[in-house]
């Protein structure tokens, strides 16, 4: 049923596309340069050996991104190399769940750096591309070697005359597709690390406030009685209080602006709608009868209850959860938009915040169009689900 909706598949693949672009940033947007040799000096390859370098990548989610580009390349590679080698269906399966394993062990080894970056670095920061502009002015013999765009999102140019671009710098020996800040930054490059935080809100919030409503809303619908009274005036209280109010007072609460604090605010926050979901699936299901087999059976009731009942009642949870990630990207926005986000991350919504203090419509326009295409294609695939789970549209 999915695929025979053209729109759905469509938009499966531009989300594909996002997650790809956003794994793989550093690939079209840094200022680590892939070769440097400083006069004198010896060849180094900064942009490989700093991949980790909490002074270059601050934010966790930019060195968790990195982590997975590691791994995406070798798992493609490997896909690759095991075609061309001819290697069967059977054989790539098996050799697919040792690299699943692995790549769940490195990322595992992933968490307890978050604070501190993984494979922590002690080198100062060197911003390689001034160096190489001083070098060249100086006409000194060196070699430099960037990607297509050499800029990081937290590089700023120098000069004066650097800020606030506008789109196409041809003229001036260098390439800023979308302009530049108030401060020199490239736009380009702001909103395609962008899409790296957008994504990480999207499906982290979602995670939680699932987690939290499916638990919540199958306790609920299962027991009943005084169970289900009590949990259901609780969601209506929350309810009656404005979201974006609540996730405002957790963040006041804590004291803490971070894009972390940000996730884990819209997660406390919007779990109500999942929730009532899936007591009202539980409801349904409790009365079917392999319910009443697994009691004659014997089996507790937490068994019967995610062993056999929620498997049976998830499908409506993955529609919603889809839907629910396009929610989480537009109030992350809206909240960095008001001035209330992480100032350390390119936001799209602070991007957009930026552009309209300062009255850049190149700012205003294009994260506008970021977050109405990524909203949009998750939609697109949020029907598409609803249509092929839904028994009545299989129907």
């Amino acid at each position: 049923m999915f695929r025979k909706r053209h729109t759905a598949v469509w938009g499966l693949r531009g989300t594909v596309a996002l997650v790809m672009v956003a794994i793989y940033a550093p690939v079209i947007s840094s200022g680590l340069p892939l070769i440097w040799r400083a006069p004198g000096g010896e060849t180094e390859y900064p942009w490989f050996r700093k991949m980790f370098d909490n002074n270059y990548w601050t934010s966790a989610v930019d060195r968790f991104f990195n982590l997975l580009l590691v791994l995406v390349t070798i798992w493609l590679v490997f896909k690759l190399v095991s075609r061309l080698a001819g290697m069967g269906k059977a054989r790539r399966r098996e050799v697919g769940k040792w690299y699943i394993v692995v790549g769940l062990i490195l990322v595992i080894l992933q968490l307890p750096f978050i604070g501190v970056g993984f494979l922590n670095s002690s080198e100062p920061y060197v911003d390689y591309r001034e160096k190489a502009k001083t070098y060249a002015e100086e006409g000194a013999d060196y070699a430099a070697t960037f990607v297509f765009v050499p800029y990081g999102h937290r590089e700023q140019l120098q000069g004066a005359d650097d800020r606030f671009l506008g789109l196409f710098n041809f003229d001036r020996g260098e390439v800023h597709l979308l302009g530049t800040d108030k401060v020199g930054r490239d736009v380009f490059a702001r909103l395609l690390y962008g899409t790296r935080i957008s994504l990480t809100v999207g499906l982290v919030a979602v995670a939680i406030y699932v987690t939290i409503g499916t638990i919540i809303g199958a306790i609920a619908g299962f027991k009943g009685g005084r169970v289900d009274l009590f949990i259901m005036r609780v969601i209506e209280i929350v309810i009656c209080v404005p979201g974006l109010f609540l996730i405002l007072t957790i963040i006041a609460l804590f004291g803490n602006r971070s894009i972390f604090m940000i996730m884990f605010a819209i997660g406390l926050v919007a779990w109500t709608g999942i929730a009532r979901l899936v007591r009202g699936e539980f409801i349904r299901e409790r009365s079917r009868d392999y319910v009443a087999a697994a009691r004659s059976l014997g089996l507790s009731g937490s068994r019967i209850l995610f062993r056999h009942v929620l498997p049976n009642a998830i499908a409506p949870v993955i529609v919603a959860a889809t839907f629910g990630v396009a929610g989480a990207i537009i109030t992350e926005s809206t909240l960095s938009f008001l001035g209330l986000g992480d100032v350390s991350v390119p936001s799209w919504g602070m991007v957009l915040n930026e552009g309209r203090q300062d009255t850049e419509w190149h700012m205003i326009l294009a994260p506008g169009v970021a977050i109405f295409i990524t909203v949009t294609l998750l939609n697109l695939v949020g029907d598409g689900l609803r249509d092929a789970l839904d028994p009545k549209l299989r129907q």
